[in-house]
């Protein structure tokens, strides 16, 4: 601050303040003479003394005031970004705080003249802040009254959304409280403007909610008394349009997802029952007025009219063929979207009731078709299927030792993947993981079982001359006198 220092300066220089060197008296000498002349010097001395303290003085005033007000200032620059909302008794609590600390720097002032002058710059300074202060204070009420306003208008628009019919109503109450809020004119007119801007469209919102296809044909007809649709901008309209056939599309798609559930939990009670009503066949405590009475649909896969055939199947007792068994376990597990891959549990049911199929076959594959759809399903279906072509090579392909293939080998195939399929069921249930069955390293391996299914060269041999013999007309016949090994290979057989 050294433009303080010259006033400070004038006000305690010792000429500056009206003290001379003294009046002049008449030289006399002797005592008296020279007692003025102590006098004197010693007045000279003390005002010399006062001269040097006032400029010690001086300095200290023009130090303290510079950190005072560098130190204020910035505090209050603080004070601003940490106020509340509305800076609620700012000024005051500004100006409390300053004056205590004002009082120590000023009683701290080392000489008289020294303290007045840092009393009056303080009060200079606190001047200021008050100024600045006060119109912080008066910015910060008028800005957090239009603060409070706005999110006053977005409240009652979320409200509006549920509850169109209160525009009016809201409106109103918003507009006083806007009047009555210490807002400039302008301030004013631009939140009422804001309020009904916004308030309508939420309203037409709320009412396209409730029904869509109704407010796309008033919004489209631009008839409307509404006060509400009345109040829209032409973009809000156009907008407000937008949103309805948006409603109206997803009401559409809500109702097909309700409908694709319900269907979903109907399928799922038709299955429950479908597999309740196998295991009671299975059982043989299935009868026809059960399946009437059920809730499956009267005709087609699954159907109570299926079901009541597969009842007229099983007392005739079917026997499982082979090849069939064999031909829908392979496309049970045929890769997604192949060609003829049974997906659905019910496609097996016609094979029980033309009778290529038993009820316990039936059940073991369409347990199968069931477990593949599940999420660790595929994974097991991959091992399952590995074994099965173990056990396919294994069974129905030529016998190494005689180049023969074994004419029941398809048989001994079904007879395996039947047995498989049922054991592996039983020990899944047991607790045994997939890879402990599974696995051609495990212990617990079924693939073990295999061999107990392979049959020896002289059996195989028998059969392949039996069934030349008993079926002339369908195999080469075996003449007079010629052994087995010599038909054998005329017939290509070995």
């Amino acid at each position: 601050m050294p433009s303080l220092l010259p006033e400070y300066q004038q006000r305690t220089n010792v000429s500056g303040s009206g003290l001379g060197p003294g009046a002049v008296t008449p030289s006399s000498s002797g005592l008296g003479e020279g007692l003025q002349d102590l006098a004197g010097a010693t007045q000279a001395v003390v005002k010399a003394i006062d001269v040097v303290k006032e400029r010690d003085a001086a300095t200290w005033s023009v130090q303290a005031l510079s950190n005072t007000q560098s130190s204020w200032m910035q505090q209050l620059e603080d004070r601003k970004l940490k106020a509340d909302p509305g800076a609620p008794n700012f000024t005051p609590t500004l100006l409390k705080d300053f004056d205590a600390q004002a009082n120590q720097v000023a009683q701290g002032a080392p000489t008289r003249q020294s303290k007045q002058f840092m009393t009056e710059r303080l009060l200079a300074l606190r001047e200021e802040l008050q100024r600045n202060a006060m119109s912080f204070e008066a910015a910060s009420r008028v800005q957090n009254n239009v603060n409070v306003a706005s999110k006053s208008i977005e409240s009652a628009s979320t409200e509006l959304q549920n509850n169109p019919h209160l525009f009016i109503q809201r409106l109103a109450e918003r507009n006083a409280l806007f009047d009555a809020m210490s807002l400039t004119a302008e301030q004013r007119q631009q939140l009422k403007d804001k309020a009904e801007k916004e308030m309508a469209y939420n309203s037409v919102v709320g009412m396209i909610q409730m029904h869509p296809a109704n407010m796309l044909a008033t919004l489209k007809s631009g008839d409307s008394t509404d006060p509400a649709i009345r109040a829209l901008t032409p973009e809000q309209r156009v907008s407000a349009e937008n949103h309805a056939r948006q409603a109206i599309n997803a009401q559409y798609i809500d109702q097909e997802h309700q409908l694709t559930l319900a269907k979903q939990a109907e399928e799922l009670r038709q299955k429950q029952t479908q597999n309740t009503f196998l295991q009671r066949m299975n059982d043989g405590k299935l009868d026809a007025q059960t399946v009437l009475n059920s809730n499956l649909a009267p005709f087609g896969s699954g159907s109570k009219d299926q079901f009541l055939n597969m009842l007229k199947a099983r007392d005739k007792a079917p026997k499982t063929d082979s090849a069939t068994f064999n031909e829908l376990f392979a496309r049970i597990n045929l890769p997604d979207g192949a060609t003829g891959k049974v997906t659905d549990a019910n496609q097996l049911n016609s094979y029980l009731i033309d009778g290529r199929l038993d009820i316990q076959d039936l059940d073991k594959l369409r347990a199968e078709v069931e477990h593949k759809g599940t999420a660790d399903g595929e994974a097991e279906a991959k091992l399952k299927s590995g074994l099965i072509e173990v056990a396919k090579s294994t069974l129905t392909h030529s016998n190494p030792l005689i180049g023969l293939q074994d004419p029941i080998g398809d048989e001994n195939l079904q007879r395996f993947t039947s047995w498989f399929l049922g054991e592996y069921q039983k020990q899944r249930g047991a607790g045994k993981s997939a890879a402990e069955l599974l696995d051609p390293d495990s212990p617990e391996y079924l693939g073990k079982r295999i061999r107990s299914y392979v049959r020896g060269p002289q059996d195989i041999m028998q059969d392949v001359l039996k069934s030349a013999t008993q079926a002339p007309g369908q195999a080469i016949p075996r003449k007079e006198g010629e052994s087995a090994e010599e038909y054998l290979k005329r017939t290509g057989k070995l």
